[in-house]
């Protein structure tokens, strides 16, 4: 500082330094959170937009705070921080001895981080710096500890030189404590063909009443990806049902339980007819008995049964595996091609080939035993004694023929094979020229090359038989198929 006088006669002293001190830096300051109340539920994820300032640029903002606590402290609540120059975030563990993760996780990248009290998924975090503001949108989903609280919302704000503003407090949201589930489902286990109606009573518990229930969802799938599958929605408060379109971009639908009509993809359809939905005498617990038929699309597969939950507060419960299901249909058509005469005939001693064949409109893939029996009966078990049994496995490639005594399949032999014969007192398998291979992409065929034994001479009866790889507990086993006479001749 520098002073200077002048006199009304013109004289004049200075310019004599008389004082020095500097401009002081400006601090950062918080600006708002959004939203500033409401209620919040679990299992939900809620978006904030915290905003800071700093007067000499945004990227002068060395680290941005935000706090969800009872009071300003910053232990046993939900404290969050965001670094601008690296755009890494952390979370607070809630003893606040640490951040989460050490290195901090990038706002937008994929991942998650979460303490007892919250996860917050970063994919959906993001950081705009626009002049001298700063917003931060941070993605949180709250957990079960902090159900029933009220938690202000406070702000913090430091520069790269240090200074800081806050904690300021702009708001508060409550945590419902509210209790909801996802009960049960009836049946819980089983199968059922492509295209059959099958009824799943799925029940939904919320603590508040169904009044509260937004959606309630069945789904069932492999996994809870939600495309290519049975994907279908009831809302309690319109009393609306509705299905996903199969790449989980739209719902379709509409109709009420009881009512004409169904909701239909290329997966599935469901019953608006069929379905129902009943309350329980508390009103707490709803039951949707969804009336469903998945399509072919579906067989062939294990599914598990999934049930989720929304309430009006935007909590959520689920997806939560309650059952599983299988949907199969058995191997489709079992063929005995030959080049012979009908009846079939051959004498003892000469050798010939059977090229029986076994179709599952689910695909080879799915045919898991292939049998074949030339018997006076027809077969109640997988072999019996005095005939030729023959079962191959296509999931070890390997050809097995029962003993003649009826007890046992004996060692299996991959095929071809040029070392080895099959044989019992009835016949010999040359595995040499024997083989299985896929007629087409539905169609498994065995070629057999037999030659009868003279114990075997006389009339006898072929048999086939297929078993898929969900076996006769799902429906995937044809039983034994009578095919056609077969006499063996005397040499």
């Amino acid at each position: 500082q520098w002073l200077k006088a002048r006199d009304k006669h013109a004289m004049f002293d200075g310019w004599d330094p008389a004082a020095a001190f500097g401009i002081g830096a400006w601090a950062p300051e918080t600006v708002g959170v959004s939203p500033t109340s409401g209620d919040l539920g679990l299992g939900a994820t809620y978006l904030f937009q915290t905003t800071y300032s700093d007067f000499n640029g945004a990227s002068n903002i060395a680290s941005a705070y935000f706090l969800l606590n009872a009071s300003a402290s910053e232990s046993g609540g939900v404290y969050l921080r965001y670094d601008p120059a690296t755009n890494l975030l952390y979370l607070r563990d809630v003893a606040n001895t640490a951040w989460l993760p050490a290195g901090g996780i990038a706002a937008g990248s994929a991942g998650t981080v979460s303490n007892e009290l919250v996860t917050v998924k970063a994919s959906q975090c993001q950081a705009i710096q626009s002049g001298a503001t700063l917003t931060m949108t941070w993605a949180l989903e709250f957990l079960g500890p902090v159900r029933g609280r009220t938690l202000n919302e406070y702000l913090l704000v430091r520069d790269a030189g240090g200074l800081q503003d806050g904690w300021d407090l702009y708001g508060a949201v409550r945590v419902r404590d509210v209790q909801m589930q996802t009960v049960q489902v009836t049946p819980s286990s089983g199968w059922s063909e492509p295209g059959a109606l099958v009824s799943f009573a799925a029940s939904y518990y919320h603590s508040e009443g169904w009044q509260s229930m937004d959606d309630v969802y069945l789904l069932i799938n492999g996994t809870t990806a939600q495309t290519n599958c049975v994907y279908a929605r009831y809302d309690p408060q319109l009393n609306q049902l509705w299905i996903r379109l199969p790449a989980d971009t739209a719902w379709t639908g509409g109709g009420q339980p009881g009512s004409g009509g169904v909701a239909k993809t290329a997966w599935f359809a469901l019953d608006y007819a069929a379905t129902t939905v009943t309350k329980s005498a508390d009103g707490k617990t709803l039951t949707v008995s969804w009336a469903v038929r998945p399509s072919y699309r579906l067989s062939a597969l294990a599914h598990n049964l999934y049930l989720r939950l929304t309430d009006i507060g935007g909590a959520a419960e689920g997806w939560n595996d309650r059952g599983d299901w299988v949907i199969n249909r058995a191997p489709s058509a079992l063929i005995l091609p030959t080049i012979y005469a009908q009846p079939l005939a051959f004498k003892a001693g000469t050798t010939f080939s059977l090229e029986p064949r076994y179709r599952d409109q689910d695909q080879s893939s799915d045919l898991r035993y292939l049998y074949l029996a030339i018997a006076n009966n027809p077969p109640t078990a997988d072999f019996h004694p005095q005939g030729v049994y023959i079962r191959y496995d296509t999931v070890e490639r390997k050809l097995y023929l029962a003993d003649w005594a009826g007890t046992t399949w004996g060692t299996g032999y991959s095929i071809p094979n040029d070392t080895v014969t099959l044989s019992n007192e009835a016949v010999n398998i040359t595995l040499k020229v024997t083989k299985a291979s896929d007629a087409d992409t539905w169609t498994k065929m065995l070629t057999l090359r037999l030659s009868f034994k003279s114990a075997f001479v006389g009339p006898r009866k072929v048999y086939m038989r297929a078993v898929d790889k969900w076996a006769p507990a799902y429906g995937g086993d044809t039983g034994w198929t009578y095919k056609a006479a077969l006499t063996v001749l005397a040499p």
